[in-house]
């Protein structure tokens, strides 16, 4: 699971959103299986982002909202300000 997180965020570090999504997308998955919300939201996370870099706003929004609700429910509030940090700046698109 670190292997597929950290290639990932090395694809946001490079600017290549499409393969980020690619890694954000299996991220989620294995998150879902075994059930571990933190790594799910931070998928989410990764996902909304990459997806408003390649201009999918609406899908952007959605997986956003999406983790902030698992970072709610596991209390949070670091995490949950950095994801309101990326919708402000979709807002500003």
């Amino acid at each position: 699971m670190q292997s597929i997180q950290k290639n990932a965020f090395n694809f946001v570090q490079v600017q290549d959103h499409n393969k980020s999504i690619v890694y954000h997308e299996r991220q989620l998955s294995v998150a879902k299986e075994i059930k571990d919300l933190t790594l799910e939201s931070d998928a989410l996370h990764g996902l909304g982002y990459s997806y408003g870099r390649v201009g999918n706003y609406e899908k952007s929004m959605e997986c956003l909202e999406q983790g902030l609700l698992g970072l709610s429910e596991l209390g949070n509030i670091r995490d949950q300000g950095r994801v309101y940090s990326v919708i402000h700046g979709r807002y500003l698109h």
